[in-house]
């Protein structure tokens, strides 16, 4: 996930399309993201910021969240 161009929100599902299953992400600031809807089971996220992000309706089904930043996150 590039992050170089700063203040810029990733848009996670024009890049890597809805389903991410067994993703592995460590130490990113995924902040404002918009992960509503997608399918991110067995994924495992470490060291991450997902202050502001949107989870709704996403499939999270045997998830690992460690040492995350989960401030204003909408889980619907």
């Amino acid at each position: 996930i590039d992050q170089t161009a700063q203040g810029k929100v990733p848009n996670i599902k024009a890049k890597f399309g809805m389903a991410l299953p067994g993703l592995k992400l460590i130490k990113l600031n995924l902040s404002n993201v918009d992960f509503s809807g997608m399918n991110l089971s067995r994924a495992n996220f470490s060291a991450i910021n997902f202050e502001k992000a949107n989870f709704s309706w996403s499939n999270l089904s045997e998830v690992i969240f460690s040492e995350c930043n989960f401030s204003e996150v909408t889980l619907n």
